[in-house]
Formats: C-alpha cells, sequence, structure tokens
C-alpha cells in the first residue's frame, strides 16, 4: 500500500503491486497548509491537514484493496 497525502487536504491509497487506486477522501487544506500523518499500533491512521485532525480506521480504508 501507498499512502499518499498533499497539503491540498488529499489522502489517497493506492495498491503498490499494480497502481491501481484503493480508496481516498479529501479534506480543506491550502497550499501552505501543515501536514502530518501517522498509522498507530492500534489501527488508526491519524492524520493533520491545516486546523483538521482526524482518525480513520486503517481496515475500513484499506478494505477495497
Amino acid at each position: 500500500m501507498l499512502l499518499l497525502r498533499s497539503s491540498r487536504g488529499d489522502v489517497v491509497l493506492w495498491r503498490a503491486a499494480d497502481g491501481a487506486r484503493c480508496g481516498g477522501l479529501r479534506l480543506w487544506g491550502g497550499p501552505r497548509t501543515s501536514l502530518w500523518s501517522a498509522l498507530g499500533a492500534d489501527g488508526v491512521l491519524r492524520v493533520w491537514v491545516g486546523d483538521q485532525v482526524l482518525g480513520l480506521d486503517w481496515r475500513t480504508l484499506t478494505a477495497a484493496c
């Protein structure tokens, strides 16, 4: 799996083996927005874009892959 994120708020998951897009979402962001993400041991992907922080269930997010 390859997780791509952008300061414009895009969070996209790609399957590395064949390049298929598995899922994604978009948050509000801008070109100079701070961003950070981390996958915790609890299976929650934490994403920070600008002033938004959210937690995503990694198993649910990757289910399409």
